[in-house]
């Protein structure tokens, strides 16, 4: 918590009638600080920053006067705040309940900061604060409201310290079901697993609407970067190679993967990765060339040469041919009305997706690559 100042903690140095040099290098970085704490004092109503006290107590320890001080501070004084609350006493004379009163202030103070919020001096700010955690930043995060404030302006300005330590805090305070979808909350990576971990949690807990919802504030999220992308699928491959549960995060991370593209992300290369394809040179530029998001159809060609791979005495995995985007595409080019394929490749087609449908995975333990069997 942030150290209280009373009058009691700011001494007014003494002088002991010796004059220093006019140039000393004291004295010029004495008359800097006092410049400073000037500019303090004459802000508007600077009597009621929380800093106050601190600079007060730089501008007296640099040789400062009180009578100056006074003065300042009183002719910088307007009572914005007082002024506030006797806005709020009106309202309430008048008839508005306190809650829509509250209602209505909190909303203005939220829009005022939206609108002038400044991160460098946040950070500045911040950054100078002695090591010490602001008390009414902690006071703060306790409520929805002001929450709700930080998750906006976290979004606004990814790159502000201030916001994303206070994104940290939220999350630590047990608040991660909220910022599921602060798009800065994927800077942190602790941050960003405990968000993934709950998400993933809600999803196969819910059902409806609400699995929905939380569905799209995770690809939101898991989307923010290529990093987060490949993080996410990472962890959900692998943990999906359980013989428990492990189909619901394997389809999890097709679904994923599904409004990845659909977000007009390209994801093929990741995809092929994860299961295994890198192993097997022609698979994988086959399927490249078919599923890249700049192509996204299928040729003659690379079906070919995969009827020939898996009609060999030795094929690959079927797992690469289980891909929910080929799937897709193979139903569209063949039953979809006016879509011609020519009789010479038509049973090629079929055979691929025959092949996929029918046929077994290689067990996960015995295979050479992952296999996403479903």
């Amino acid at each position: 918590m942030s150290r209280r100042y009373s009058c009691s903690d700011i001494k007014i140095p003494e002088h002991d009638g010796l004059m220093e040099d006019e140039d000393s290098p004291q004295e010029s970085e004495n008359e800097k600080v006092l410049k400073q704490c000037r500019v303090a004092f004459q802000e508007k109503d600077s009597i009621c920053e929380a800093s106050i006290f601190k600079t007060v107590k730089k501008y007296f320890n640099a040789g400062g006067t009180p009578e100056e001080v006074v003065t300042s501070l009183a002719d910088s004084f307007e009572g914005v705040g007082n002024l506030a609350r006797q806005l709020v006493l009106w309202l309430q004379f008048c008839g508005e309940s306190q809650a829509n009163v509250e209602r209505f202030v909190e909303q203005h103070v939220k829009d005022l900061l939206v609108q002038n919020f400044d991160p460098k001096k946040a950070d500045s700010f911040f950054v100078s604060d002695e090591g010490d955690l602001p008390g009414w930043l902690e006071e703060m995060i306790s409520y929805p409201t002001w929450r709700n404030l930080f998750y906006i302006l976290a979004d606004k300005h990814p790159d502000c310290i201030m916001l994303n330590f206070t994104i940290k805090l939220i999350s630590d305070a047990g608040f991660t079901d909220e910022i599921s979808s602060v798009s800065s909350a994927s800077q942190q990576i602790v941050v960003f697993s405990k968000i993934l971990n709950t998400s993933i949690a809600s999803i196969l807990r819910f059902r409806g609407s609400t699995l929905e919802s939380i569905l799209a504030d995770l690809t939101k999220l898991v989307c923010s970067s290529k990093h987060t992308y490949f993080y996410t699928m990472s962890l959900l491959h692998h943990a999906g190679k359980d013989r428990g549960g492990g189909y619901k995060l394997r389809y999890l991370a097709q679904e994923l993967g599904k409004r990845a593209r659909d977000m007009n992300h390209d994801t093929c290369h990741i995809t092929l990765a994860l299961c295994g394809a890198g192993a097997y040179p022609t698979i994988y530029q086959s399927l490249t060339s078919m599923l890249t998001l700049s192509k996204n159809t299928l040729n003659t060609g690379d079906i070919t040469t995969l009827y020939q791979l898996y009609s060999s005495d030795d094929p690959p995995p079927v797992a690469f041919l289980r891909l929910p985007q080929l799937y897709e595409l193979l139903i569209e080019s063949l039953y979809t009305p006016g879509r011609k394929i020519s009789k010479e490749h038509y049973d090629k087609f079929i055979f691929i997706l025959g092949i996929r449908s029918t046929f077994l995975s290689i067990s996960l333990s015995l295979s050479p690559s992952p296999s996403l069997s479903f």
